[in-house]
């Protein structure tokens, strides 16, 4: 079973957790989790949205929309 962690360095309010190639956020019900997930590295996606311009994310706008 793979490990997930929470970063520090995140900003996003709907973050939650990530892995290597994962990022977890919540989901669009309560205690639902949107997990995105990528073959070799989140680690850009990460950097560009979870840990700075969180406002961007696809997620974080459907969120948003949501409520």
């Amino acid at each position: 079973m793979p490990r997930y962690y929470e970063s520090s360095a995140a900003v996003c309010p709907f973050y939650k957790g990530e892995g290597t190639t994962k990022i977890i956020c919540n989901g669009l019900e309560e205690g639902e989790w949107i997990i995105r997930s990528w073959k070799k590295t989140a680690k850009v996606y990460k950097e560009k949205y979870c840990r700075s311009d969180w406002q961007k994310c696809p997620v974080a706008k459907m969120l948003f929309e949501q409520n």
